[in-house]
């Protein structure tokens, strides 16, 4: 039963994130669905490896091997954690986040999808 709840405290949890883009610009939308994911990414990440608070922070830290978005994309795939598809995703989220994030803000409308990969 507890495992149940704690799957409707994820799925109200990911409801409110998702309106909570609503009132966002495409860039605010890009940058913090890229954070959101990351997060959870993370968190993913750490569930599976050994219960050891001091070595997981230092492993998550920003300039270690576990320390960005991108650097962790590729190990939950390999370790089988998120499927092909989602890796794929997640790379280009990650591509987009990362065009919006250094741009200016005035020029966010006009990203470049082609770019990154992305083709309609």
């Amino acid at each position: 039963m507890r495992k149940i709840e704690e799957q409707f405290d994820k799925l109200d949890q990911v409801i409110r994130f998702r309106l909570s883009l609503e009132v966002e610009t495409d860039r605010g939308c890009a940058l913090m669905a890229g954070a959101y994911l990351d997060s959870e990414l993370k968190k993913l990440l750490k569930n599976h490896l050994v219960s050891n608070e001091k070595i997981q922070d230092e492993l998550f830290e920003l300039s270690r091997p576990l320390g960005t978005f991108s650097s962790r994309i590729d190990p939950a795939y390999l370790l089988g954690l998120i499927g092909p598809q989602a890796h794929r995703d997640l790379h280009l989220i990650r591509k987009i986040r990362n065009d919006f994030g250094t741009r200016l803000p005035q020029l966010t409308s006009v990203i470049n999808l082609s770019r990154i990969g992305v083709t309609s």
